[in-house]
This record gives structure tokens, C-alpha cells and sequence, in this order.
């Protein structure tokens, strides 16, 4: 992680910059992972971005802006059973 100032858009910003870490060997080229969370239910998955137009793994994102805000750390978890996932 690199901490300093960083220039975007002409306006000078001193926040953390997390450098780049290489991608799993399972995660292909357009493709992203989130993680199915509820309760003690915990699964990976690896989701082609072309989901990011399908309606019900939108509804999912909502539910988890919701539930998390926009200040989830780390990956990207969503609120659902695994199996809800796995259905979209």
C-alpha cells in the first residue's frame, strides 16, 4: 500500500493508494469474485462481468449497498444463501 498525494482530475487528493495484487488463477479475464454471505453460510464465486447487466445480480448489489454501504473493504460481499447466487 501506498500512502501520499495523488492527482486526479487537476485536484491533489492524499489518500491511501493500494497497489495492484495479482488475480487468482481461477479468475479469468472479465470476470470479478464475490462471496455469498448469510448467517454462518459463507461460498466464492466467480462472476462474469456481463452479470452486471442481469437484473437480479443488480437487485443483489442493492441489497449489499444497503446492508454494507459504499465503504465495504476488502471483497465484495453479498447478502444472500449461497444458492440465491446461484440461481441468478
Amino acid at each position: 500500500m501506498f500512502r501520499g498525494p495523488a492527482l486526479i482530475n487537476d485536484v491533489e487528493f492524499d489518500e491511501e493508494i493500494n497497489l495492484a495484487t495479482p488475480k487468482p488463477d481461477d479468475v479469468a479475464e472479465g470476470c470479478f469474485t464475490v462471496f455469498a454471505v448469510q448467517g454462518k453460510e459463507t461460498q466464492r464465486f466467480v462472476i462474469e462481468l456481463d452479470n452486471l447487466t442481469n437484473t437480479a445480480f443488480l437487485n443483489l448489489l442493492e441489497k449489499a449497498q444497503e446492508e454494507y454501504g459504499f465503504q465495504q473493504k476488502g471483497a465484495l460481499s453479498l447478502p444472500c444463501r449461497p444458492r440465491e447466487l446461484q440461481k441468478s
